[in-house]
């Protein structure tokens, strides 16, 4: 991920861009520590990086003895980590695809929660999530009516197993600012200064998009922007430079045809998987 540009410039940017003279910074699920050594860069009195896995762990800690940190690493879950002072920032890259899928909000919650200073600085501080129609005839071909046609044979007996593949859960893939065919909805916001675990839990929201272009559709692009409320933020839009997280697509399994202006109306819920909290179960209606 540390050749993720627009993810690695966007913290490093940041975190420079704060006061840390005199302030202590909690990096949780440090890594490979880059956003602990942006930290120490910009005058963290001390920076504590947490990190699980033993291995990272350790070779984290010859990379501060390296770059001469002045800093602990804490090989552990930060679940189970106990710190003997309070911090002035907490710092980390807690996100997955659409946002939450494996990521590790709950951990960051719980870290504020235990070890911010009132009144200290969460970095990011902000995350929204974004949802539009979207129209990707070639993938569409590639995963569902590529069966009617195999090598001059007819494979559509296997297009309902396709299809239930296809929806069972979100494709992760790039998509172009033209494979949008309607405006675009924030489908929820979060202030990470305050938001708890439980509001994290289930999230739904009936939306009314408007599109754009008559066009061929085949679900929702999904994709998120995290930030400080100034500036610029750290987005997986389409219209933003390609990273890590792509964009997320819920199809819905067939291709159906829309035209400009016409008014489509979904329903789209999140759920927190009760025996995984990093996973979610998504289930979109489209109509009334």
């Amino acid at each position: 991920m540390l050749l993720d540009k627009p993810r690695t410039e966007w913290y490093m940017k940041t975190i420079s861009s704060l006061n840390l003279s005199h302030k202590s910074v909690l990096d949780v699920g440090a890594g490979s520590g880059i956003l602990s050594l942006s930290a120490a860069s910009a005058g963290a009195k001390h920076v504590h990086a947490v990190e699980a896995a033993p291995l990272v762990g350790r070779a984290l800690a010859q990379t501060f003895k390296t770059n001469k940190v002045d800093g602990s690493v804490h090989a552990t879950k930060v679940e189970d980590l106990e710190l003997d002072e309070k911090v002035d920032v907490i710092v980390s890259e807690w996100m997955g695809f659409y946002l939450l899928h494996e990521s590790m909000l709950d951990s960051v919650v719980l870290s504020r929660d235990k070890f911010l200073k009132p009144g200290g600085i969460m970095v990011p501080s902000q995350a929204k999530i974004f949802l539009s129609l979207v129209s990707v005839p070639n993938l569409y071909h590639e995963r569902v009516s590529f069966w009617d046609n195999v090598c001059g044979y007819d494979m559509s007996s296997l297009k309902s197993m396709a299809i239930m593949k296809l929806i069972g859960s979100p494709t992760c893939d790039v998509v172009k600012p033209e494979n949008l065919i309607s405006d675009v909805a924030e489908y929820a916001a979060f202030d990470l200064t305050t938001v708890t675990s439980s509001e994290l839990a289930h999230l739904e929201r009936k939306i009314v998009f408007t599109v754009a272009r008559d066009s061929s559709f085949h679900g929702i692009c999904c994709f998120f922007d995290v930030g400080m409320g100034n500036g610029d933020p750290l987005s997986t839009s389409p219209h933003a430079p390609a990273t890590h997280w792509k964009q997320s697509l819920f199809m819905l399994g067939g291709e159906y045809q829309v035209k400009a202006s016409e008014k489509v109306e979904a329903t789209v819920e999140m759920r927190r998987a009760a025996d995984n909290p990093r996973q979610y179960a998504i289930a979109v209606s489209m109509g009334s």
